[in-house]
């Protein structure tokens, strides 16, 4: 009997703290008619007070923000024929985003759409790469360093209805987004064994067409992306039932 007493309370502890939570950030009403804007001034206090991570909801650090393996492919007859393997990827200034829009007009769905401005994001990996950029050869593997400038990410939430304990929970199954920098610079060390020559040469190519190799490859950035995100979204859209969450 204590244990079934000390697990109620737990429970009891973690319900309340995940609604002072949503309290803090703003709870928005589902049937507001700026539901759009509360929601961005909501996301927006959540991102500052989550950017440490919260440990109590599973919630890593955002800043860094940091992706174990992401194993990107483009093939076939395009000027891009590549695989590029990613390890130990870390993503700064994340949190630091601009203009945020949100569209919620589907929310009673467990749709949410958002349209974000990230100034600048340094990434830093280690990186295996194999294939051919414009009939060019291309292999190496090092320390690959990629900075974006105006970044615009399009992201969109879709979930299904997940009962627990009788009520009804957001669970987010999809993770869409989709990365347009206005600029991107590449540098990848190891490059032919660490060639000199043929590494300055190749990153060259590469920066001169990198809005190739960001199109070629953006299906599987979202991809990969959105297998780290979505847990962590998870975390936030399940701390309440939906109804709790977005009251009417």
């Amino acid at each position: 009997m204590k244990i079934n007493v000390a697990f109620l309370l737990a429970c009891i502890c973690s319900a309340s703290a995940a609604s002072s939570l949503i309290d803090k950030w703003g709870r928005c009403k589902i049937s507001d008619p700026n539901l759009n804007e509360c929601l961005s001034k909501a996301c927006k206090n959540m991102v500052v007070d989550l950017r440490p991570g919260n440990t109590e909801h599973g919630i890593p650090p955002w800043e860094p923000f940091h992706i174990n393996k992401m194993v990107l492919k483009s093939g076939g007859k395009g000027p891009v024929n590549m695989e590029m393997t990613m390890e130990d990827t870390t993503c700064t200034h994340i949190s630091e985003y601009s203009d945020l829009v949100v569209d919620a007009s589907n929310l009673k769905n467990m749709v949410l759409k958002m349209r974000l401005t990230i100034p600048i994001m340094n990434i830093t990996s280690k990186y295996t790469m194999k294939g051919q950029m414009l009939s060019i050869p291309i292999k190496g593997k090092g320390d690959a360093k990629m900075h974006l400038s105006g970044l615009k990410l399009d992201i969109i939430l879709k979930g299904k209805p997940l009962m627990k304990d009788g009520k009804t929970y957001w669970e987010v199954n999809v993770f869409e987004v989709v990365f347009n920098p206005t600029k991107a610079k590449f540098e990848y060390t190891g490059l032919f064994n660490g060639d000199k020559k043929l590494g300055e040469a190749t990153n060259k190519v590469l920066n001169d067409n990198w809005k190739l190799m960001n199109k070629e490859f953006q299906p599987y950035i979202s991809s990969e992306f959105g297998k780290t995100a979505i847990p962590i979204a998870n975390a936030i859209t399940q701390m309440e039932p939906f109804d709790e969450m977005f009251p009417k």
